[in-house]
């Protein structure tokens, strides 16, 4: 079981735990106390050989993106269950936020993202999680999963 599995089941076994929302992607860690990390929902898309996975919500009529997570597949081996860690995190995942005021997550210092499904085309079903340690100590750790939306001319 990966770092990012284990951290995980832990939360989830925490006392109050079963106070956490029935979503079914989730947001939370040490970055939170910086950067507002609530959404409505999360949006796969297919992007030629990128995932793009968007936790959207919507304030005053604009949709922000409080986390955007780009994997880019084509260097990867995708044969469920997929982990990718150290170099090919850093060369294949990027972490960013569009947000009205223009805020941005800070450096990377390490990540992990397991993928338990992975359908890639439309309608296909994406499954996973991902673990990341900013530069100064804050982490963020997330989940997904949805069917696939592939863009066409984006």
């Amino acid at each position: 079981m990966s770092r990012c599995a284990r951290l995980l089941l832990l939360l989830a076994l925490a006392p109050g735990a079963a106070a956490c929302t029935e979503k079914v992607a989730k947001l939370h860690g040490s970055i939170g106390e910086l950067y507002p990390l609530d959404f409505n929902e999360v949006r796969l898309r297919k992007q030629e050989t990128d995932l793009v996975i968007d936790y959207l919500r919507e304030v005053d009529r604009t949709v922000e993106k409080p986390c955007r997570l780009v994997v880019e597949t084509a260097e990867l081996n995708l044969s469920p269950p997929v982990e990718v860690t150290g170099a090919n995190f850093a060369a294949s995942v990027h972490l960013g936020r569009v947000m009205v005021n223009g805020e941005t997550f800070p450096a990377i210092d390490q990540g992990e993202l397991e993928l338990r499904a992975f359908d890639f085309r439309g309608g296909g079903k994406v499954d996973g999680e991902f673990f990341v340690m900013f530069a100064g100590g804050r982490d963020l750790y997330g989940t997904f999963s949805g069917e696939v939306q592939e863009v066409v001319g984006e």
